[in-house]
């Protein structure tokens, strides 16, 4: 679970602490890029951000989980003069200068700083990475900010870190700025910081929690949802994968022949899934099936082979009601929903398949504020 990492943390008069979850996209991987509707769970992974400001010129980001800071000159509404601590040379980190570039864009010039203290849930990352939570420093040999040893399970770190960053600024320096505001500059820096427009559910859910997420022609139209179908499990496989490759290649095959229809019947009863879902009724039925067609069809391992026996298994338990390779598919992680009394009973056959269940449940909530 995640526990807040700075409630030991004598409060400061004026700080703000903002925390946002992660998420599971448990029905809609692949046709929530084409206007169809999707299941997002936010989770019990969260992001943690505190704020507190500085009569100085400057903005410090310090992790204690990587004993790292970066330092910039703030000069209105422009950051320059970057500077590492413990001798790390400064490489440009987007995951760091887009939020806080974007929310300084959108307030009047600030004539002081403030310090930024980052925190983040393990579960983002496997068991096997080298870290214990998000890599923000960069080091001198990885200049995007990622360290390559660093395994992430799927759950939405970066739209996490770069809604809780944008969240804790612009509400401390304009309170009255609305979520819908908060969402559309996180969507705008998670798109910057991705080199293009995603679906944009993962920050939304970061944001308002789980939802029903359907992106529509630009717009984006969420429902937010407060329905716990049983208990949601996630396993770690400790291998993850690269989601962004795999959907181009997953989109481009169904296109026109076969994968256009494949695509067609997994849209069918992905909405088929999620009706189901809502209204207390048997759902995911024919879903991963459609999936493992569209991953043939394509060439592409949507659900990995090497995931389909434990799947099956855990499918077969009495007291599951729905088993996956959640969100664009791959190497990141499995998942269920599964009733109470055969919470065990999955546990056990994971472990016997040497995966790591996630210390993770479905939350609910989105962004979550402190003011002091």
């Amino acid at each position: 679970m995640s526990e807040d990492p700075f409630k030991d943390e004598e409060p400061v008069e004026g700080e703000i602490r903002v925390s946002c979850p992660g998420k599971v996209l448990l029905i809609g991987g692949y046709t929530v890029l084409r206007s169809s509707p999707s299941l997002s769970l936010s989770l019990t992974s969260r992001f943690h951000v505190r704020l507190l400001p500085s009569p100085s010129p400057t903005l410090t980001i310090h992790s204690p989980q990587y004993l790292s800071t970066h330092t910039y000159t703030l000069t209105g509404t422009l950051l320059s003069s970057q500077t590492v601590s413990h001798g790390s040379t400064p490489h440009p980190n987007p995951y760091l200068t887009t939020p806080l570039q974007t929310a300084l864009h959108h307030l009047p010039p600030l004539t002081s700083g403030f310090n930024l203290t980052l925190s983040a849930s393990p579960t983002f990352y496997t068991s096997d990475s080298t870290f214990t939570s998000f890599p923000i420093i960069p080091s001198s040999s990885t200049p995007t900010g990622f360290d390559l040893k660093t395994t992430k399970t799927g759950l939405g770190s970066s739209a996490c870190l770069i809604t809780s960053l944008i969240t804790s600024i612009i509400l401390y320096y304009s309170p009255k700025t609305s979520v819908a505001e908060i969402e559309t500059l996180s969507q705008t820096a998670h798109n910057l910081v991705q080199g293009k427009v995603g679906s944009g559910f993962d920050v939304s859910t970061a944001v308002y929690g789980s939802q029903i997420y359907t992106q529509n022609l630009g717009s984006r139209i969420v429902d937010k949802i407060n329905i716990k179908r049983g208990r949601l499990l996630l396993g770690d496989v400790k291998e993850g994968s690269e989601s962004g490759g795999m959907s181009k290649r997953v989109l481009k095959g169904s296109e026109d022949g076969e994968g256009e229809i494949l695509f067609r019947k997994l849209k069918e009863v992905n909405e088929k899934a999620i009706e189901g879902y809502v209204k207390g009724e048997r759902f995911g039925e024919g879903v991963r099936s459609a999936i493992q067609s569209l991953g043939t069809i394509t060439n592409c391992e949507i659900e990995p082979s090497v995931r389909k026996n434990v799947l099956d298994e855990t499918e077969n338990i009495e007291g599951v009601e729905y088993a996956c390779v959640p969100g664009a598919g791959g190497f990141d992680a499995i998942c269920c929903v599964v009733r109470e009394e055969a919470v065990d009973e999955v546990k056990e056959v994971w472990r016997k398949e040497g995966i790591d269940i996630l210390d993770v449940q479905e939350d609910g909530e989105g962004i979550r504020i402190e003011r002091f």
